[in-house]
Parts: C-alpha cells; structure tokens; sequence
C-alpha cells in the first residue's frame, strides 16, 4: 500500500491546486488499509483459536483413551470373573473378546478423529512458522484492486477539479504476483 500512498503524495506535490482530491485518495487508502488489517487481524485470530480447539480436542481423545485402558487386558479378564463368566464353558473368553472389541472400535473412532484434527493443525504449520499468512494473498489482491480504483477516482477528481488531464499512474509492486495496470487516461 505504500506505493500507492507515494504515488497520491507525488500526485498531490504535482498538483497543489487539487489537494481535495489528494485528501480524498488518502482517507480511502487508509479506509482500504484500514479494513485489509482488520480483515487479516481476525483471519488470524479465527487460526489461533481454532488452533487452541483442535489442540484441546486431540488431548481430550488422548485423556478418554487414558480412562478406557483399565477396562481392558488384566482388569477386563478380572471383571469377566466378577460377573461369572468362568463358570460357563468359553464365556470368560468370549467376554474378553467383546471387551475388546468395544475397545477396539472406541480406539479407531479415537484414531480417525485424532488424525484429522492433527491433519488440520499441520495445515496451520506454515501460518505458525511465519512462513505464509493464509489471507493474505487474497487480502492484498483485494487492497491493489482497491488502491487502483483510488487512483482512478484521483486522476477523475483531477480532471474535473482542474480541467487537467493529469495521468495517475500505477504504482510499481514490489514483488510480481500482483499484475500492474496503467490507469487509462481521458
């Protein structure tokens, strides 16, 4: 956005007369700015929370998983005794096999769930790095569509403040992803 800040202040330096229409390109600059940090500020905010939900969910898996082990294995064999499964032939091991199974079922539910929060929060990796902003490109094609429609309504203001058919022109990215267009004069 700075570029596009410069070119109004070089616009403004060339045309004193018309320092309306620099104030006006200005203030919807910053109104352009203004939004795109809010905008990026609670896509941020969204991940970060998200985060904390996610992170919260794999450890209540992990925390239910804790409390079902002893339901299982040696204890799962004592409780099959304790309702009287061993004094019928084969049930003492027929009720350890459904007990593990209902373990084995809980524990796969537990695993795919787990996977696919782990799955997301490695997709948020890049965003904790500082390596990528997952807004932001959008965001900032947004802020140079914007800004250019700034420096169109400049370069109109211009001409019917002053008469003068004053070329605005775009300011020069800094960086290749976002395509440059010169702003048509009249």
């Amino acid at each position: 956005m700075q570029a596009y800040f410069n070119t109004v202040t070089g616009t403004n330096s060339d045309n004193p007369s018309a320092a309306g229409c620099a104030k006006t390109a200005f203030t919807e600059l910053s109104a352009i700015a203004n939004e795109g940090a809010s905008i990026a500020l609670r896509d941020d905010q969204e991940i970060v929370n998200n985060t904390r939900q996610l992170i919260a969910a794999v450890n209540r898996e992990f925390q239910g998983l804790n409390e079902a082990l002893p339901h299982v294995g040696d204890v799962a064999v004592i409780d099959c005794f304790i309702k009287g499964y061993i004094f019928a032939e084969s049930t003492i091991r027929e009720c350890c096999r459904v007990v593990s199974g209902g373990f084995g079922l809980y524990l796969a539910d537990v695993k795919t769930r787990v996977e696919r929060d782990v799955a997301e929060l490695y997709g948020y990796e890049g965003f904790f790095s500082n390596s990528s902003l997952p807004c932001a490109e959008s965001l900032l094609r947004r802020a140079a569509w914007g800004a250019e429609r700034v420096l169109y309504g400049l370069q109109r203001c211009l001409y019917v403040s002053t008469g003068t058919r004053y070329a605005v022109t775009t300011p020069t990215y800094t960086t290749s992803t976002y395509p440059t267009t010169a702003i048509p004069s009249r």
